[in-house]
C-alpha cells in the first residue's frame, strides 16, 4: 500500500509505544524516590518533548541537569533544554494573542 494509508496506523502506534513508555518511567520515577536514577528524568522530558508539553519537559530537564551535571548527556540536555524554553515562551505568546 501507498505510505500516505500507512500513516494514521504509524502515528498511532508510536503514540501507543509513547503512551507505554511514559507509563514505565513515571512507575519507575515512583520506585526512584531517591533520585539515584538521573535518566529517568531526562526520558521524561524526552517524551514530554514529544507532546509538546514545553513546562513539564523542561522541569524535567532541570531536573535530570540538577541530579547530574556533568554526565555525557548533560550538554544535549542544555541545548535541549534552551530549545523547549524558546517553544514555551512563543507558545505562550501565541495563546495570550489568540485570547
Amino acid at each position: 500500500p501507498p505510505r500516505s494509508t500507512l500513516f494514521p496506523y504509524t502515528t498511532l502506534f508510536r503514540s501507543v509505544k509513547l503512551d507505554k513508555a511514559e507509563k514505565s518511567i513515571r512507575e519507575a520515577e515512583r520506585l526512584d524516590g531517591q533520585h539515584t536514577l538521573p535518566d529517568i528524568s531526562r526520558l521524561m522530558a524526552m517524551i514530554l518533548l514529544h507532546r509538546h508539553d514545553w513546562a513539564g519537559a523542561i522541569e524535567y530537564m532541570h531536573t535530570y541537569l540538577k541530579l547530574a551535571p556533568d554526565a555525557d548527556e548533560a550538554p544535549k540536555v542544555r541545548t535541549q533544554l534552551a530549545q523547549a524554553e524558546q517553544l514555551k515562551t512563543q507558545a505562550d505568546a501565541t495563546a495570550a494573542k489568540n485570547k
